[in-house]
């Protein structure tokens, strides 16, 4: 990774040089983009950052560099075009790009009887993240979660979601062993969130897109105390899903570094599924 990193930058900032376009677009992947905008800046080149650095990671030092970094600002958030803007950025609000995407392919009947599926049942989706090490961290723990859910809950059914088929082996070798009521699937997420009774997802875009679909979710990731203490510090961010940075407030529940137990998981889980009207609730908060 790193060497291609190095690679294409060095390539990219020679044709800024040589080149000088008339404006440098840059799309989200912070730590690259911000060394060519800095780049971009000194040879006196416009820019335009689309999926800035998102401000909920950032502290307001770091806000107003980037601000004095970008020439235009898109924000697809409004309270994030509102922290740019304070911090003397040109911003434009255009919103989330994946909005009208969030779509199931198929209705809630075609999706049961696709994957064999019980309505009567509890289903359970597990989302442990779309890269590798989110998947060898994460996936265990949900696993385990999962075998104690299905000591309470008989007839339970898990639904994992594949994010791609590069990690079907790395899934299939964690899964294996395991005699839980599990099915892996594949290239089917916005339909397995669709009729998923409750979630268990990594944090992440994921969970935005589940709460488009109003699907109730534990909101997870793990990460060692000294990170998570030196997040608490510098950027002061009191929550980590997006649905709640959205809202303000803590709408789903969410789990993250140090506080992500196997116990704890259990037993909000456990809370939610055996209390319906608690599902229902986050529902309709998710649905506001």
């Amino acid at each position: 990774y790193y060497p291609s990193f190095w690679k294409i930058k060095a390539r990219l900032s020679k044709a800024l040089k040589e080149e000088r376009p008339d404006l440098v677009i840059l799309v989200d992947s912070r730590d690259f983009n911000l060394r060519i905008a800095r780049l971009a800046k000194k040879l006196g080149l416009l820019t335009l950052y689309y999926i800035a650095p998102p401000v909920w990671a950032l502290n307001d030092w770091q806000t107003r560099r980037i601000s004095r970094n970008i020439d235009r600002v898109i924000a697809i958030f409004s309270f994030e075009a509102e922290t740019y803007r304070k911090a003397g950025a040109n911003v434009s609000f255009v919103g989330y790009p994946l909005v009208d995407l969030v779509r199931p392919s198929m209705s809630k009947e075609e999706t049961l009887r696709k994957f064999n599926l019980a309505p009567e049942r509890l289903i359970v989706g597990l989302l442990p993240g779309s890269r590798k090490h989110e998947i060898k961290k994460l996936l265990p723990l949900i696993l385990k979660v999962a075998a104690k859910l299905t000591k309470e809950f008989k007839d339970i059914q898990f639904l994992l979601a594949e994010a791609s088929p590069v990690f079907h082996s790395e899934i299939t070798r964690i899964v294996a062993g395991t005699d839980l009521p599990l099915k892996i699937i594949s290239d089917s997420t916005y339909d397995l969130m669709n009729v998923s009774d409750l979630l268990i997802t990594a944090s992440g875009t994921a969970t935005l897109e589940a709460a488009f679909l109003d699907t109730p979710m534990i909101v997870i990731y793990k990460t060692s105390f000294s990170t998570w203490l030196i997040g608490q510090i510098l950027i002061k961010l009191p929550y980590i899903a997006l649905p709640n940075i959205i809202v303000g407030e803590e709408i789903v529940p969410e789990l993250i570094g140090f506080r992500l137990r196997v116990k704890r998981l259990t037993s909000i889980a456990l809370g939610l599924l055996g209390e319906k009207e608690k599902l229902e609730k986050m529902r309709v908060r998710l649905r506001e």
